[in-house]
């Protein structure tokens, strides 16, 4: 039996900053009602999405995916969007914390080549963000989520990332199930960051996410605690009276929230990041965006 486990297990990161981009399920799933239902392969499935098996309780068996989804009354998998979630929206708690307690989401995830996972600066809920940056094809990132939202999802998952603009993804994903997502304009999107992406002094480039494991690196990834301690050293925040990653997000969640003065510091450091010649153009800039978040044409296309 493929027990669901709760999703209170893996804690939404704008609960504990510092755990970004947080803990997430290690194989594909269906994030429903709060539980986590891990998605199977039989060997006679194909090897595809569609294939995939899901516990349902209720009837005390392996569903289809498209069963166990009907049987909660959403939408099916070919009426859902495909969108790259290579930050913290493959964590059970962010989803919930976005959704809310009710929400049926699949997730899974794949390999895509010549990306990697790195951090930009900076959310008022105290966290270096991910932001995707286009690398040597032997860059291959190894734990990127597919979130499938529905269409009052995506509108949703628009709204709370300030950061980024919804675009075509341009390359294609190979799932752990074994078919193929194809980029470009065949039905894949991604969050792309609107902002230029930090590179350190004396980086080579963005700062890889420690979390966010890839094969044929270049760089030294860091963990988050790790990286917002180099923002506090990099922009001499001790002389604001910050001197620990910790203070650091606590100053950014109390600046959010203060109305005198809201974002303050948040604002500083993305000009300075922004009027800094070593910064990486943003993402966005380089690929085809949707208009106005949501007018996506077609629905998710699963297929091939």
């Amino acid at each position: 039996m493929n027990t669901p486990e709760p999703a209170s297990q893996y804690v939404a990161p704008r609960d504990e900053p510092l755990q970004y981009p947080g803990r997430r399920p290690n194989s594909d799933f269906v994030l429903s009602a709060g539980d986590v239902c891990r998605i199977v392969y039989e060997e006679n499935s194909g090897s595809t999405l569609a294939g995939g098996r899901v516990w349902q309780p209720s009837e005390s068996r392996l569903a289809s995916l498209d069963d166990f989804l009907d049987a909660n009354q959403v939408a099916p998998i070919a009426e859902r969007y495909p969108v790259l979630a290579y930050g913290s929206n493959p964590v059970p708690g962010q989803l919930i914390s976005k959704f809310g307690d009710a929400a049926v989401v699949p997730v899974v995830f794949g390999r895509i080549t010549g990306w990697d996972t790195v951090y930009n600066l900076i959310s008022n809920w105290g966290y270096a963000f991910a932001e995707l940056m286009q690398e040597d094809e032997d860059v291959v990132v190894t734990t990127t989520g597919i979130t499938f939202l529905d269409a009052e999802q995506l509108s949703q998952m628009a709204k709370t990332e300030a950061n980024y603009h919804l675009a075509h993804f341009p390359d294609d994903v190979v799932l752990e199930s074994g078919e193929q997502l194809r980029g470009s304009d065949n039905g894949l999107y991604v969050f792309a960051g609107f902002r230029k992406t930090w590179v350190p002094e004396d980086y080579e480039g963005p700062v890889p996410i420690e979390e966010v494991p890839a094969e044929g690196r270049s760089r030294i990834p860091m963990t988050q605690r790790q990286t917002l301690q180099r923002v506090v050293e990099a922009f001499d925040l001790r002389a604001s009276g910050i001197h620990t990653a910790e203070a650091l997000v606590d100053r950014l969640r109390a600046e959010a929230g203060d109305d005198d003065s809201p974002g303050r510091l948040k604002f500083e450091i993305k000009q300075a990041v922004e009027g800094d010649p070593t910064s990486r153009p943003a993402l966005a800039d380089r690929l085809k965006l949707v208009p106005d978040h949501l007018c996506v044409a077609t629905s998710g296309d699963t297929s091939g």
